[in-house]
């Protein structure tokens, strides 16, 4: 008889399953919340990575993460203010910006009026709110980072970011700048997933800066899915002007 040995769970991996448990209770049905329940399921079977998984024998999350931070809530006022100057770091660039404040789309913040002729842009919470039919078959459809633990936890605990659609042969001149800024002074855990989809023969140029204040402890994981078309042409240039820890951008 072979008896099956799971390690003790970390303080943050035992935070996480707490913090899924309180999630649950708040879910509706449907596709996408049984997409979620499979996810955190597989985080469960195989804990934070670890120096002993390939992909990140560099990265110890398992021993890195001392504990889970309680979920980032909507961002306050002093977060908006504090985020109209993030990513100045294109400020030369005539981009639209897209500004995402602990992982929240923040409209007000955000250049979406007079969209190009094609494009569609708007928040993640709408759309898991709403069911909508893409997003639900995208989150359905296994990517490159599906079995990836950090990205099975993002789909789990994702609650707002930005989704970009852009029609087969549009094309936009304007280079779109999604800006990923952490505006709370406290220390709190941001799951954020946008969804990018260029369609056949398009173009676009997509800008990300990520930054955030020095002395406070926050986890990050921003997942960032692209969906490019036959033919369609996508120029991506990112930026990190700070550490973040864990920070997991997946594309």
């Amino acid at each position: 008889m072979t008896a099956e040995i799971r390690p003790i769970r970390t303080a943050a991996e035992s935070g996480f399953v707490e913090a899924f448990a309180a999630l649950r209770g708040g879910l509706a049905g449907g596709a996408i919340t049984a997409r979620r329940e499979a996810a955190f399921r597989h985080f469960e079977a195989r804990g934070l990575p670890h120096r002993r998984v390939e992909e990140w024998k560099y990265t110890d999350l398992r021993a890195l993460m001392r504990d889970a931070k309680p979920l980032a809530g909507a961002p306050d006022t002093d977060a908006k203010a504090r985020a109209k100057s993030a990513g100045n770091i294109f400020a030369a660039v005539d981009a639209r910006r897209i500004v995402l404040v602990d992982g929240t789309l923040v409209p007000e913040l955000s250049d979406l009026a007079r969209l190009e002729p094609g494009l569609r842009i708007y928040s993640l919470a709408g759309a898991l709110a709403h069911g909508s039919p893409e997003f639900t078959r995208r989150l359905a459809t296994a990517g490159p980072a599906e079995g990836d633990v950090a990205y099975e936890l993002n789909t789990a605990f994702m609650g707002d970011g930005a989704i970009v659609e852009l029609e087969a042969g549009a094309e936009v001149a304007r280079p779109l700048h999604l800006v990923f800024v952490y505006g709370a002074q406290r220390a709190t855990a941001v799951f954020s997933r946008s969804l990018v989809i260029v369609g056949a023969g398009a173009g676009l140029t997509l800008l990300e800066s990520h930054e955030g204040p020095d002395g406070v402890d926050y986890q990050i994981n921003i997942a960032l899915d692209l969906v490019v078309g036959d033919r369609a042409r996508l120029n991506r240039v990112k930026v990190t002007r700070r550490a973040m820890r864990p920070c997991i951008l997946r594309p």
